[in-house]
């Protein structure tokens, strides 16, 4: 997302006047100490430009204002209809890339991907086609300090040894408290707003006799409600861990002017869309991105979150994520349930010109993956994304994401087997994501101490990242990765090992029911003259149970996906294998993702551990 009306920034008389304010990165536990200061080089070296350079922001400003006007000039000439048909030439052109390019990481999902992409035509602007862009806030809220000394989980017998002053004092850790009351008296004698057991107490302080005392039931639930409370450090480092997942995907939607670069169905589309013009046209966008990617260095950040907030109706970008529930409502990712029913992932991604577009789409497919990362818990989730949505998040993203993205999938690269299979890095990416309580691998705490692992590993050679072979070789993050990698590998043998399988046998099927049909034929021009008792006898060994299976497999043909997944939960409740493995090979026919998420549960079942 670039802002347009940032071209205008040589109408901001003082940048002086806005406060350098400390980048929120700084306290990330999972970004290395000295992240910063390589996207500083890296910026210097390979972009040319230093940070916060005001003077460079306004060069900047007027050369990209420039390519605009040429590339809204190419796009606008002719009659309206011919307008019209170009801009939805460019939209399906432009899915058409993100299609080709992601296809395979797309058969990994549950349910299919369906991409609306949209071009904004002359005079219309992102901000009415989602409005909502208008309410985000200028700041995230406060990430909770907490003791790194703090221990997030302790046993019990830690729990039950602390001091009464202990337990009141870190009341939203999951230390066991001593009693009810006692909490309540100590909340009682402290002023800290925050204390949660002043919701238990009567605001009145002159009744506390006339309290009616808690049942032992009533007890146990206060207790299990506040020792399940997350504690301030759980928080902080759920924030930062969604903060790294916000920055590399927001690095890989810009990492795709590779594709308008290099990529021949690029290319060949403009060709037909704009015939000679199509070279000049792909100059120009192929500039705007390299203008803006330092745009984002020299423009300071709280400059430029500053724009977002007070001019939405610049913003050049945005990309809507929803899944389309059965019953045809669309909820928003933030808002699924674990056990929402749904068709599809629906991208909705806006862009003034052809290259947002495709990073806009870019941005919606890596949110799919990281949405596992969303908290169990509403209330969590909703205090993590107010964190780390603001437009400051958003400026910071722009920045370092590029940087983030470069050395995760410099990372990811040098690892064993990372070239295997396609998009390997979209998938290590949606594994570290998932939460733990929703089945993933790591810990938050684990999850930051790999990313800060990755960041580590890499220096600024010939103004670009590379890895460091050494720090590399010694890396924890390196052996968690590989071991990522390899479950995803064997899991794909696995698929394609059992796709062949099913194409031989339904070839030799096929075969075996075409030879006995031929033999059938043969008999009767030698003129065979089996009496009907016979031909009876003979269909009851052969061909009945050919006929049988036959009408077996037509029936379950033609079911749908949803009829053969309760079918194989039947046969697993019966635990009839020969049936589930049966039913597996139709599911696969209808849909490949829907039969490699049962045949992942399945090995559960059987004890396979996947990863």
């Amino acid at each position: 997302m670039i802002l347009t009306h940032i071209l205008r920034i040589n109408n901001m008389k003082n940048f002086k006047e806005f406060l350098k304010e400390e980048v929120e990165l700084k306290g990330n536990k999972g970004i290395p100490d000295d992240f910063i200061k390589k996207t500083a080089d890296y910026g210097k070296s390979k972009l040319g430009v230093n940070m916060d350079d005001d003077n460079k922001s306004q060069q900047l400003g007027y050369e990209i204002s420039e390519l605009v006007k040429q590339s809204t000039n190419i796009l606008g000439s002719g009659t309206p209809d011919e307008i019209e048909n170009r801009y939805k030439a460019l939209e399906e052109l432009a899915k058409k890339i993100v299609l080709e390019e992601y296809s395979e990481l797309f058969e990994t999902l549950p349910r299919p991907v369906e991409i609306i992409a949209i071009l904004m035509r002359p005079n219309k602007k992102v901000i009415d086609a989602l409005p909502s862009l208008g309410n985000v806030s200028l700041r995230s809220t406060e990430k909770p300090d907490y003791d790194d000394n703090d221990e997030s989980e302790e046993s019990e017998e830690e729990g039950q040894s602390k001091s009464q002053s202990q337990s009141q004092s870190q009341s939203q850790s999951q230390s066991q408290s001593q009693s009810q009351s006692q909490s309540q008296s100590q909340s009682q004698s402290q002023d800290d707003d925050d204390d949660i057991f002043g919701f238990f107490d009567n605001d009145d302080d002159d009744n506390d006799d006339n309290d009616e005392s808690y049942t032992e039931e009533e007890e146990d639930q206060i207790d299990n409600f506040v020792n399940n409370l997350p504690s301030n450090k759980d928080v902080a480092l759920a924030i930062d861990k969604q903060k790294i997942l916000n920055l590399i995907n927001q690095g890989e939607g810009k990492a795709t002017k590779h594709i308008i670069k290099s990529s021949e169905t690029v290319s060949n589309g403009l060709k037909e869309i704009f015939g000679d013009n199509y070279k000049k046209i792909l100059d120009i966008w192929v500039k705007i991105s390299d203008a803006a990617d330092k745009l984002d260095f020299t423009v300071p950040l709280n400059i430029k979150s500053n724009m977002f907030k007070s001019m939405p109706g610049g913003i050049a970008g945005a990309v809507d994520l929803k899944w389309e529930s059965l019953d045809n409502r669309l909820k928003h990712f933030n808002m699924i349930k674990e056990d929402t029913e749904f068709k599809k992932y629906v991208i909705r991604a806006y862009g003034i010109d052809f290259p947002i577009l495709i990073h806009e789409m870019v941005k919606g497919i890596f949110m799919i993956l990281k949405s596992v990362a969303i908290k169990k818990d509403p209330e969590l989730a909703t205090e993590i994304k107010d964190a780390t949505s603001s437009f400051q998040d958003e400026s910071e993203d722009f920045r370092y994401g590029v940087s983030a993205q470069a050395m995760f999938r410099g990372f990811v690269n040098a690892c064993t087997d990372s070239d295997k299979y396609s998009q390997m890095r979209a998938r290590v990416y949606a594994l570290l994501a998932m939460d733990s309580e929703r089945g993933g691998l790591f810990t938050d705490t684990e999850f930051l101490q790999i990313t800060k692992d990755i960041f580590s590993c890499f220096d600024i050679v010939n103004s670009d990242f590379k890895i460091n072979d050494e720090k590399f070789g010694k890396s924890t993050a390196k052996i968690k990765i590989e071991k990522l990698i390899k479950g995803i590998v064997d899991d794909e043998d696995e698929y394609l090992k059992q796709k062949s399988e099913w194409d031989m046998e339904q070839q030799f099927d096929k075969d075996r029911k075409n030879d006995i049909v031929d033999s059938n034929d043969d008999e009767s021009e030698d003129g065979d003259v089996s009496t009907p008792s016979e031909n009876s006898e003979k269909e009851s060994e052969v061909d009945k149970l050919i006929r049988q299976t036959s009408q077996r497999e037509s029936d379950y043909g033609n079911m749908g996906e949803q009829e053969l997944i309760d079918l194989i939960g039947d046969a697993l409740d019966e635990d009839d294998m020969d049936k589930v493995n049966l039913l597996q090979k139709f599911l696969q026919m209808k849909s490949n993702e829907s039969f490699i998420i049962w045949d992942r549960e399945i090995k559960r079942i059987n004890e396979k551990k996947y990863i």
